[in-house]
């Protein structure tokens, strides 16, 4: 892996600790971390229920499912990745998830249900 210090690859967000987030990448059949001080400037906040990074000043996040175009910058112990410096190196998937109105279910609990906007647009086509 050493020889591939400074390639470019594309990978998605797969895991987060406090520490960073774990990347699978796309063209490689590894995972790498990321760590919090490759996001950027500011405070980020790991909040570790949502799986997630949070900036709230920029209101930037890393989350589970985003898509990275990312580099390897060290190989040790682990394969350590920093974001590319191009642009949009960084997309949210999750973003397309909208939460339908809540419906009870047969045990009288309200449940919530993630569908795809895609999904939902062509339901009022209808």
């Amino acid at each position: 892996m050493k020889d591939r210090l400074n390639e470019a690859y594309t990978g998605i967000v797969i895991s987060a600790n406090k520490e960073g987030v774990i990347v699978r990448l796309n063209e490689l059949p590894i995972t790498a971390v990321m760590l919090k001080d490759q996001f950027g400037a500011g405070r980020w906040e790991f909040r570790a229920q949502e799986l997630r990074h949070l900036n709230r000043q920029s209101g930037k996040s890393f989350e589970l499912m985003d898509s990275l175009k990312i580099r390897i910058m060290e190989v040790s112990d682990d394969v350590y990745l920093e974001l590319d410096s191009v642009p949009k190196n960084h997309i949210h998937h999750s973003r397309n998830l909208i939460a339908q109105p809540v419906k009870k279910s047969i045990d009288g609990k309200e449940r919530r249900r993630k569908v795809d906007s895609r999904q939902k647009e062509k339901g009022r086509s209808k």
